[in-house]
């Protein structure tokens, strides 16, 4: 590991006329910043566990062990801390408080009073409507990973990480800055970690698509329609980095409306009564309807037989009117038949 030689050494030290090369102060400059990233929290502060009967620290228990670490630090060669017996001063302190299986996740707490109040206020919200309205309007604080975020406002350090295969890329701006770098340090193209970069044709969809990520989930909708729609940034995905390949079971179209009726559905779920909710898509038709196109498509009906479905599931009829129905429209009576419908 090259990168251990220049612990604690200043980058801007490490000049042509000293004798070292650029991707020599390139290497100490990307080993400072993953020792930065290591401080930060990798996961969005939301999904930290928030239920003290669980054996994993809360976050409020990982806020406080990161104000400890803080403190031990802001000592200096004052620190003090005695584990298991052991007492350790002043770096050693740090370090072994950093070692401690107890306390090694503090990073997880290292975020600011606000986002802890946020937090909080979060957690004490009960009604699942609201407290979903609460994260989208602090999704930015507390809804987002603090690494990766420090990360996309930082491009030159994110693309310094990736030529060396520490990092993915992440924004427009670190792409055009690993690029430049590639060059300035004369890296040959197969030397380039293939994962860190997308081909040229592919890096504005590959962005666009990361920002989808970034903002609702790889899981989303949004994320699987956009890769529905870019076939081939889907196939060089798949290929390098290692995406499901299943994305394309449900088709295009029931994922545009399941983005479409993301709000109707919010509000219907939060029904509780049964009564209510049939008076809910009786109010909204459109919604309705839309329900039942999705379930069609999740039986997998053919596409020409899906509107026979939301007909037959929608139109209250008297006698045998649904048997004459089904009469009129064979294909989709044999279709039901055979999947057991």
């Amino acid at each position: 590991d090259t990168s251990s030689q220049f612990k604690g050494v200043d980058p801007a030290t490490l000049t042509k006329e000293k004798g070292f090369p650029n991707y020599i102060r390139a290497i100490a400059e990307a080993r400072i910043t993953n020792e930065h990233l290591a401080t930060l929290p990798n996961e969005k502060l939301v999904s930290l566990n928030a239920d003290p009967n669980l054996k994993e620290p809360t976050f409020a228990q990982y806020h406080q062990m990161w104000a400890d670490r803080e403190k031990l630090v802001a000592a200096g060669d004052d620190a003090k801390i005695t584990i298991e017996g052991e007492t350790f001063k002043g770096k050693e302190a740090v370090e072994a408080f950093d070692k401690d299986e107890r306390t090694k996740n503090a990073h997880r707490g290292n975020f600011s009073q606000r986002q802890f109040a946020l937090l909080n206020e979060y957690w004490a919200i009960v009604d699942d409507k609201k407290q979903a309205e609460f994260l989208a309007e602090h999704k930015d604080e507390i809804g987002v990973k603090p690494r990766d975020e420090w990360l996309r406002s930082h491009p030159k350090e994110n693309a310094e990480l990736a030529v060396w295969g520490q990092a993915k890329i992440l924004t427009k701006e670190a792409y055009t800055a690993f690029n430049s770098l590639v060059k300035e340090l004369d890296i040959p193209d197969n030397a380039i970690p293939e994962f860190a970069v997308p081909p040229g044709d592919l890096a504005e969809d590959h962005f666009n698509y990361i920002e989808i990520v970034s903002e609702f989930g790889a899981s989303s909708a949004e994320a699987k329609l956009f890769r529905l729609e870019h076939g081939e940034l889907t196939k060089w995905g798949m290929a390098t980095l290692g995406w499901d390949s299943n994305i394309g079971l449900r088709g295009i179209e029931y994922y545009r409306l399941q983005i479409k009726s993301r709000d109707a559905q919010t509000e219907y779920d939060a029904i509780e009564v049964t009564e209510d909710r049939q008076k809910y898509l009786e109010d909204n038709p459109e919604f309705r309807d839309d329900r039942r196109r999705m379930d069609a498509m999740e039986y997998q009906i053919p596409e020409n037989q899906i509107e026979d479905y939301v007909e037959y599931y929608t139109i209250d009829r008297a006698g045998y009117e649904d048997d004459w129905f089904l009469m009129e429209h064979l294909d989709f009576y044999n279709t039901m038949v055979d999947f057991g419908i």
